[in-house]
């Protein structure tokens, strides 16, 4: 028997009647998790960036978090690791386009070569850059991941 328009619904309301009525299931809620009321919260902003050949570090977020500027001087001075502690004070200037620049004499020390990869953690409360090399950061990774580390309860 061939099938002709008439058997075919013809507007949204025909369709909807044509349909039988089934009731939606019922599916239970899903689980809201609690928060941790110690969530802890960090004046901290973290970047990884490069360095070039005249030792200015590229990403220029860390000077504009802890409210530097052009013109600002700024002190540098190595800590075991190493880090790098830059601090606001008698030293090497923000350059104009905002950038910090490392010494060549803190790049020695620390053998950073062009192009290195640097974390830089800028901190508004003490107004501070830590800038840690990429070995550092791989050394406290390892260290943590020693099998004779005693398990985290």
């Amino acid at each position: 028997m061939p099938i002709t328009s008439e058997d075919h619904p013809r507007n949204i309301d025909e369709i909807s009647q044509a349909l039988p009525s089934v009731p939606a299931p019922m599916t239970p809620a899903l689980p809201i998790p609690a928060l941790a009321d110690d969530i802890r919260h960090t004046n901290a902003r973290l970047v990884v960036t490069t360095v070039d050949r005249d030792g200015r570090l590229a990403d220029r977020s860390p000077v504009t978090y802890v409210g530097w500027s052009a013109g600002t001087t700024v002190q540098q001075h190595v800590e075991p690791g190493p880090v790098i502690v830059v601090r606001a004070g008698e030293g090497i200037p923000i350059t104009r386009r905002d950038h910090v620049r490392l010494s060549l004499q803190v790049r020695r020390q620390c053998r950073i070569a062009v192009s290195d990869r640097l974390l830089v953690i800028a901190h508004q409360h003490p107004r501070e850059l830590l800038v840690v090399l990429t070995a550092t950061v791989d050394t406290l990774v390892t260290n943590h991941q020693r099998p004779d580390r005693q398990a985290r309860p």
